[in-house]
């Protein structure tokens, strides 16, 4: 019997690796959607054969092609927890958030569109997975700008509606469940400016939330039944002091916000676009006007509602104005479509949990995607569906410890 040589061993290994890597390319690349946000029909995706096979080579106008997207050189950067990806409109602002983490212990690269305005989803999300492979220790990605300047997905949802997506971006294929491999946020701007007086709202929100330990979950019934019998006494039993209430009028609603201790919103119900019954407002880039004094300790809003993520050009939807308005939120967290806690609200449980014992949002906010991966009654496909419409409005590196 012929012997095999070390060298012929080497190669024979290195060609099965690059097989398995190309397998698994191709099937996350035939598996993915990718449509441009700003012409739905205008699809990414290869052709499909009758067979489900991909026909021939998709197609990225000039004005789409990764030479458009500032890449970072191959080299390891062990040190980097955060890519910024920001379009060179939003340069400043993301050397201003690289700098205020880095103040905070964080080191965070940025990696800057060139022509955001035409860049395509499958253009930027390659551009995004170039630079994590360098980037063995990164947790988080931030996009600046909102899907005007920054394309998300437009996706058609399991159960029914469609709507922007950025968790494409948020896997890089070593996953070891359905849940993505980073925490993923959005702080969808229009301005520097605008910028400047979110990150100053992130700073009243780091110096005090430590301190404030309430949790308040509000909405509607049958809903609001899971907090009363399961998320309270979890919420409790981690160390938060916490309430469950069914306000009527805006007025009970906001005597209930204006607590100086409540630190995190959960909103349990139906939603809109505009509203979390009774909190509803107007499409305008006006500001929050219900009599919420909370300029000085601004929250965390969860929403189960439908459409409270779901990304409207031109539009502030009720995620943005909560982020952007002086008072509210410094982070949202919900869906684009269909639902923002996922079957049986498995989502809040474990985004509890992740409040309780993780150091940033985003990490919480992984937990709870986890929650929701790991429920024994929840259908692959539908998990998958949730973790495409789940979304983090706002900095994931938010300290909340």
């Amino acid at each position: 019997m012929a012997r095999i040589s070390q060298t012929n061993i080497r190669t024979l290994a290195i060609s099965i690796i690059l097989l398995l890597c190309a397998c698994g390319a191709k099937k996350f690349m035939e598996s993915a959607e990718f449509q441009d946000p700003l012409d739905p029909t205008n699809s990414m995706n290869p052709p499909k054969d009758s067979d489900g096979t991909s026909g021939a080579a998709p197609v990225v106008d000039s004005g789409t092609q990764l030479a458009d997207v500032q890449v970072m050189p191959e080299v390891s950067q062990p040190s980097i927890d955060d890519l910024i990806v920001a379009p060179e409109l939003f340069l400043a602002s993301a050397n201003a958030l690289r700098q205020y983490r880095k103040d905070r212990g964080h080191d965070a690269q940025i990696l800057t569109v060139q022509t955001a305005e035409a860049a395509s989803v499958l253009a930027l999300g390659n551009a995004i997975r170039t630079a994590t492979q360098v980037l063995p220790h990164l947790i988080y990605i931030t996009l600046i700008g909102d899907v005007s300047v920054l394309p998300a997905e437009r996706r058609v949802f399991v159960g029914g509606g469609e709507g922007f997506t950025d968790t494409c971006y948020a896997y890089n294929g070593s996953e070891t469940s359905l849940a993505p491999a980073y925490a993923l946020g959005r702080i969808p701007v229009k301005s520097d400016d605008e910028f400047t007086a979110y990150l100053d709202k992130v700073r009243r929100f780091e110096e005090t939330f430590i301190s404030r330990k309430g949790m308040l979950f509000f909405g509607h019934q049958p809903e609001l039944g899971y907090a009363e019998t399961r998320d309270l006494n979890l919420a409790n039993q981690s160390g938060f002091q916490s309430t469950v209430s069914s306000p009527s009028n805006i007025d009970e609603l906001t005597s209930l916000l204006n607590n100086p201790a409540i630190g995190t919103v959960l909103y349990y119900g139906h939603g809109s676009l505009y509203g979390n019954e009774p909190l509803s407002i107007l499409p305008t880039d006006s500001a929050l006007q219900i009599g919420w004094n909370n300029v000085n300790a601004p929250v965390i809003y969860a929403s189960g509602g439908c459409d409270f993520h779901n990304s409207q050009i031109g539009q502030r939807i009720l995620s943005d104005q909560l982020i952007f308005s002086e008072n509210g939120a410094a982070a949202t967290v919900g869906a684009v479509k269909n639902g923002g806690y996922g079957f049986d609200y498995a989502f809040v449980p474990g985004f509890i949990s992740g409040l309780a014992a993780e150091p940033t949002l985003g990490r919480a906010f992984l937990s709870g995607l986890h929650s929701v991966a790991a429920h024994p009654e929840a259908k692959p496909e539908s998990v998958m569906d949730f973790m495409y419409r789940e979304a983090l409005h706002g900095d994931p590196l938010l300290q909340i410890r």
